[in-house]
């Protein structure tokens, strides 16, 4: 029987993957008090579940009152040790404090299959017992490193969506392109302002008398031909525009833009999951609802992206953003989360291209990358002539 010890700790990667890669018939959980209070053995076992792995001997546990102790926690130990003589056992020591890394090492090295340990931002673990590097096989999804903290994740997965955004994306490419055209602001705006001033309940009815109309021969044809819109008199644009659209046209085209081109380098990327329009939640609780327009998973680590269009005249110094992605981030307590600020503001920017350093500065606190104006039209211009885009990203996601 393959027996799996876990040195339980509030980072639970680097346990997970070894689950995932061993694929234990019993896994025997090593707590401490604080893990115990806060339900990380609980919350772990629930990422197994959602993970479809369900160990066919079932779980174990023992909790360390003193996770400083060494002699304490060799104690209880050998009681684990007993049980499971007869066992393949691997142990996995990343997680736990060093007294508990070290106890745990003396007791099992004489009857370990392997001792295992994964050194942060490593993409391997170490086999203490054998002098050897094992590569990390398994991926962590988005719902594993979240439930893992005890968190759950909600959105929209419905493939016929995520084709519709797909289907916008050359729109969108197009919009993020020339997004400093005043006709294109123009028309963006306009629509913005029926749908204030209709508040539609469902779709938004364009009349030739509401006199929508755009020069851009190209947006236009996205219009008429993609979205069924009809040109009326004078080039008045009228007919009806659906939910979806009208999101898109209100600000959601930057989500699509930035989902897809994500999502079409994923691989360059190491992208390994991702999703848009996700609502995170406290597991259990559903009246508090932190949003996020995109979410991917890369090395390991959560990256959550806000997007931001029009002038954000709201928040003029451009803080408030900031402030609510640091707020989400140390809600979740999760070390190995990275945000990134998607804005078409003029307001975080001092000059065309170059954003503003306090801005950047404060960013760097919150380990937060910002991508803006000036740099949204050199991705969607780069797109539109088919040039490599992958190295661009990688620069700016760093």
């Amino acid at each position: 029987m393959k027996t799996l010890l876990l040195l339980l700790s509030e980072q639970h990667i680097p346990n997970l993957q070894s689950v995932k890669m061993i694929i234990p018939d019993r896994i025997v959980f090593v707590e401490t008090e604080y893990v115990k209070q806060n339900n990380i053995r609980k919350h772990f076992i629930d990422t197994l579940s959602i993970s479809g792995i369900s160990p066919t001997e079932g779980f174990d546990h023992i909790t360390v009152n003193d996770e400083n102790s060494f002699n304490e926690t060799k104690k209880r130990l050998e009681t684990i040790k007993e049980h499971c003589k007869h066992d393949d056992i691997v142990v996995n020591i990343t997680g736990g404090t060093k007294i508990m890394a070290l106890a745990t090492f003396e007791v099992f090295k004489d009857v370990a299959k392997s001792i295992i340990y994964k050194p942060l931002r490593e993409k391997y673990f170490i086999d203490v017992l054998n002098d050897a590097k094992i590569e990390v096989t398994k991926n962590i999804n988005i719902r594993e490193f979240l439930r893992g903290y005890g968190f759950e994740v909600y959105c929209n997965t419905n493939p016929d969506k995520y084709n519709q955004k797909e289907m916008l994306y050359p729109l969108a490419t197009y919009i993020a392109a020339n997004i400093s055209n005043r006709d294109i602001q123009g028309f963006l705006g306009k629509i913005k302002y029926l749908e204030i001033v209709k508040k539609p309940r469902n779709e938004l009815v364009i009349e030739e008398s509401d006199k929508v109309f755009i020069n851009d021969i190209t947006l236009k044809k996205f219009m008429i031909g993609q979205l069924g819109m009809n040109n009326g008199s004078e080039n008045h644009l009228h007919g009806i525009i659906k939910p979806d659209v009208m999101k898109f046209l209100t600000g959601g085209w930057l989500e699509i833009f930035f989902f897809a081109l994500f999502s079409k380098y994923s691989e360059e990327l190491g992208i390994n999951d991702i999703i848009m329009n996700a609502n995170i939640i406290k597991a259990g609780e559903r009246n508090v609802r932190n949003e996020a327009d995109i979410l991917f998973m890369k090395n390991d680590m959560l990256f959550m992206v806000e997007c931001k269009t029009g002038k954000q005249e709201h928040d003029e110094k451009a803080t408030g953003t900031l402030y609510k992605i640091e707020a989400v981030t140390k809600m979740l307590g999760a070390n190995k989360v990275k945000s990134i600020l998607v804005s078409t503001s003029e307001n975080i920017q001092y000059s065309e291209t170059d954003t503003k350093k306090h801005l950047l500065s404060r960013a760097k606190t919150y380990n937060c990358s910002i991508i803006n104006k000036a740099n949204i039209i050199e991705l969607a211009k780069m797109e539109l002539k088919n040039e490599n885009t992958v190295t661009k990203l990688q620069e700016l996601l760093n």
